[in-house]
């Protein structure tokens, strides 16, 4: 146990001084074996097993018994929690988690429109296996490869895919920061497969809030009511999407 735990504290001294050298991460980490091993001494386990019902499907979260079951299931399936730990993130991650391994293979090509270097569902993902796995972002500023994880440099109403590429795409509590949502649907039906699978989440409350002046991610943020949310999903339809 005192070997393993000092291993591991030299591992993070290695660590911190790799990051400070971004170029020598992107060039290792291209590599699959040292980016899934250097996730195992993180902690990553690559043998999660989702065994337990998931009862949740296209819904709202709306008490915090339901929050506090989702993080079992996500210990008990030996998945790691959000990498800022914000507890109420892991929900429709595991949701979409849920939708994917019901409709899909590990061949499928998956795109996380929005997603972040470290994003929770694509990292879920390669543990499970999958080995064709995209994040788009205009915070990347060029393309680079972690293991099967590629990130993307760009805007996901203009992204550079041809069209029906993907089988599946993913967009969590994105477009509320300022995206334009018809924009936003009529770019993911032009890039998903006809039969291809569109998982969206956003902010949400049943009568409207006042956002003004908030702002995350340098843009504005606005949470979504139920006149809003059927506003969007008319987009939806009108742009393709059913």
């Amino acid at each position: 146990m005192l070997e393993k735990l000092y291993y591991k504290k030299i591992f993070m001294h290695f660590r911190r001084i790799l990051l400070k050298y971004d170029y020598f991460i992107d060039f290792i980490f291209k590599y699959n074996v040292i980016y899934k091993n250097y996730l195992k001494l993180l902690g990553y386990n690559f043998s999660p097993n989702l065994s337990h019902k998931i009862p949740w499907n296209n819904t709202t979260l709306k008490k915090r018994e339901d929050l506090r079951l989702c993080n079992h299931i996500i210990q008990k399936s030996k998945l790691n929690f959000h990498p800022q730990l914000v507890l109420a993130k892991n929900w429709d991650n595991l949701i979409a988690l849920n939708i994917i391994l019901q409709n899909s293979t590990k061949s499928s090509l998956i795109l996380d429109a929005g997603g972040e270097r470290d994003s929770l569902i694509l990292h879920w993902l390669y543990q499970f296996g999958y080995k064709n796995l995209k994040a788009i972002n205009l915070v990347f500023n060029k393309k680079k490869t972690y293991g099967k994880i590629e990130f993307i440099p760009g805007d996901l109403t203009k992204t550079p895919f041809q069209n029906e590429f993907f089988d599946i795409v993913i967009c969590l509590s994105v477009i509320e920061h300022g995206v334009d949502d018809d924009k936003y649907f009529k770019e993911m039906n032009r890039i998903l497969k006809i039969g291809g699978i569109l998982i969206t989440s956003t902010d949400y409350w049943e009568k409207e809030i006042s956002t003004k002046s908030s702002l995350a991610f340098n843009s504005p943020i606005f949470v979504y009511n139920r006149r809003t949310i059927e506003n969007s999903l008319k987009k939806a339809y009108n742009r393709g999407l059913r």
